[in-house]
């Protein structure tokens, strides 16, 4: 993460306002029902004063139309959409010693008379991922200060799953437990931990019950419900390679009242569904009905796994730098939004003819 320190001088004698230009897009949210595209501008690299977030008319989908443009603070991350907000983790510190970031609450209900109205609530460090649990009503969030937050999503104010130290049954122990995303299947959240390792959490109990220690640096995880998609580079030799792990955990059953996280390796009790060899520095995933995506950072493109039988077909070249993803409409899926870090933009693909049709 980047920090900006300042002393005497005030950010707005130094960086001029983002105004309604792109910076370093991470995410970008989808109501389909309301065609509306939500930007996430991280503004990571500190061009502007802040970050924002862009408002699309996403009805023609190859030809967005901005609407609206709300400042905020910078560093942020991915996105979930619910009654009316966005709900989104955000990495901004005022120092170093900083220790707890924060998830901005944003009206996005344009009928209301408090649209774009930003509340901010206490996070662990450096939050990142987040998904929402459907039976608790909770949002979690994957933090890299050794903590999964969650917030009851009618009211946020959080509470904290501690994973450090990660005690494993074979008698070690994680000392640093980081996790940069997270998704939920069923009463289990599947957080990955850049360090190495996808750990599995009992929502119940509140406590890790696996830890598959050899999946290494993974990045982003994708679910359908079924299946878990996590993108991983194997840095387990000096030459990197990048994969993308198929994974259905119906094996990994809850452990009532476990002192230790189970240790096991991917390969066993046929958790590893397929291996798909994809493209360099792998980043996100994004998960369509015929499709599965994967941005490749290093290499300015998407790969493309077909979900029938996770064959992969032509990488799609994209823009400098692809993060974030997501599809639209949801369910009948036609275009693929692909967020640039780098080169500020956003490519958009025709998942027909899977050929970016547009970029804004």
């Amino acid at each position: 993460m980047l920090f900006v320190l300042f002393s005497s001088c005030a950010s707005e004698d130094i960086f001029p306002s983002i105004g309604t230009n792109l910076s370093n897009p991470v995410s970008i949210a989808i109501d389909s029902a309301a065609n509306r595209a939500y930007l996430v501008n991280s503004n990571s690299k500190v061009f502007y004063e802040t970050g924002s977030l862009q408002i699309l008319d996403i009805s023609t989908p190859a030809a967005p139309v901005l609407l609206n443009t709300v400042e905020m603070p910078n560093f942020s991350g991915q996105a979930y959409l619910s009654g009316g907000y966005l709900y989104l983790t955000n990495r901004l510190s005022s120092n170093n010693s900083d220790t707890s970031d924060s998830l901005l609450r944003i009206n996005i209900d344009e009928a209301s008379a408090s649209f774009l109205t930003i509340d901010a609530y206490a996070a662990s460090s450096n939050p990142f991922g987040i998904a929402y649990d459907a039976v608790s009503a909770n949002l979690y969030v994957a933090t890299l200060g050794d903590q999964l937050d969650y917030y009851p999503i009618a009211s946020p104010s959080r509470s904290s799953v501690a994973l450090a130290p990660l005690n494993l049954s074979d008698g070690t122990a994680v000392t640093d437990v980081d996790i940069r995303e997270v998704v939920i299947i069923g009463r289990q959240a599947f957080a990955t931990r850049p360090r190495d390792g996808l750990l599995v959490i009992d929502l119940d109990e509140n406590n890790v019950d696996y830890y598959i220690s050899d999946i290494f640096s993974p990045r982003g995880i994708a679910t359908d419900g079924v299946n878990l998609f996590v993108a991983s580079v194997d840095t387990s030799t000096t030459a990197l390679t990048n994969h993308l792990y198929v994974i259905n955990p119906a094996s990994l059953t809850a452990l009532a009242g476990n002192a230790t996280a189970t240790r096991i390796d991917k390969d066993d009790s046929g958790l590893v569904v397929a291996d798909v060899s994809v493209g360099t520095d792998l980043q996100e995933v994004a998960v369509s009905t015929n499709y599965i995506f994967v941005s490749n950072m290093g290499a300015d493109s998407v790969s493309v796994i077909n979900r029938a039988d996770y064959s992969k077909g032509s990488d799609i070249t994209v823009g400098d730098e692809p993060f974030g993803m997501n599809v639209y409409p949801a369910g009948a899926e036609t275009h693929l939004y692909v967020t640039n870090i780098q080169s500020n933009s956003v490519s958009i693909i025709d998942i027909a003819t899977l050929a970016v049709a547009a970029t804004y």
